[in-house]
């Protein structure tokens, strides 16, 4: 077993809420062996739980990490300049370490689909992504597995006109859990990050939130805000946000918010009026928030893959 800290923030300001880090333990992993499909343009290499996925296309790169035992895997993802890369990794099974490494330079473009779908033990994964000059950087994270899970995204916007977007939701029940910590460091002038973060706490679950946007001293003119939307479906559900904004230079625009709360009574007792039972209205409500996230992911495979997980038809 080993004990490792993960999820520090930037400036350690709250430890009366239990939110500067996390500390989580594993056990001993063996090297994953994941199954990676690549479009024409894209070649994949590696071996011992590493895999490099580089190239230039518009279709999607697809890499399948299901496991029967804990296991460790490291991801690096490169695309050429003026070049694009859409890769989607689903993970599954006992969950394990994982880590993402995005090189996007000047002018490239890079989206990253992530399912998590670990339905038991510590999945621990990290994102460090470093943008050029009018580089792009899309992340899209799904976490519908009812293990913990401790989640890093580090995004350095280096580059002038560097743009860094993400989509994250989340649906958790029992007593599963989430921590969660993304960082957007603003580095080049007329950087944009957005980050956008939608989410269902049920039964006992427990999910943490720190985002923090960090506008470094030579980032004039750069932009960032977050958000988030938590729907808590039960009174034992606990929930922590702790949105972070950091300026070091004057001429940017920063900002955050949250939203957290129960489903409307009266909307309920509509629905109720309408033929719905109490259980399916909480469904439509919890499968309505995620969908949010989910209807951006442009890979067929992988939206049908998880509608089909949350047990939702195409057609509804």
């Amino acid at each position: 077993m080993q004990t490792i800290t993960v999820n520090r923030l930037p400036v350690p300001t709250f430890g009366h809420a239990g939110v500067n880090h996390k500390e989580v333990t594993l056990p001993e992993l063996a090297a994953a062996s994941p199954v990676a499909a690549v479009p024409s343009g894209v070649a994949a290499a590696g071996s011992e739980g590493r895999l490099e996925i580089s190239g230039d296309s518009a279709d999607y790169a697809r890499i399948d990490q299901t496991v029967s035992s804990p296991a460790v895997s490291e991801f690096s993802l490169t695309v050429p300049k003026n070049g694009q890369l859409n890769t989607a990794v689903y993970y599954g099974g006992c969950g394990g370490k994982t880590a993402v490494t995005v090189t996007v330079p000047d002018h490239g473009r890079v989206k990253l689909i992530e399912v998590f779908d670990c339905e038991e033990g510590q999945t621990v994964s990290s994102v460090n992504a470093e943008l050029g000059d009018g580089a792009s950087f899309e992340l899209i994270a799904v976490y519908i597995g009812s293990g913990s899970t401790a989640s890093e995204v580090k995004v350095s916007l280096n580059g002038r006109g560097a743009v860094f977007s993400s989509a994250i939701g989340y649906s958790l029940d029992n007593s599963s859990t989430l921590d969660l910590a993304l960082t957007a460091d603003h580095f080049g002038k007329k950087s944009l990050s957005d980050i956008s973060v939608r989410g269902v706490l049920d039964g006992s679950s427990r999910k943490t939130f720190c985002g923090t946007i960090d506008f470094k001293h030579g980032s004039a003119g750069a932009k960032g805000a977050e958000s988030e939307d938590v729907l808590l479906l039960d009174e034992r559900a606990r929930n922590k946000t702790v949105p972070l904004i950091l300026c070091a230079e004057e001429d940017v625009e920063g900002s955050h918010g949250a939203s957290v709360g129960r489903l409307d009574d009266e909307q309920v007792f509509y629905m109720q009026s309408r033929g719905f039972s109490y259980e399916r209205v909480y469904k439509l409500m919890a499968e309505a928030k995620l969908m949010q996230v989910i209807g951006r992911i442009d890979d067929e495979q992988t939206y049908r893959r998880v509608l089909k997980r949350i047990g939702r038809n195409e057609d509804e």
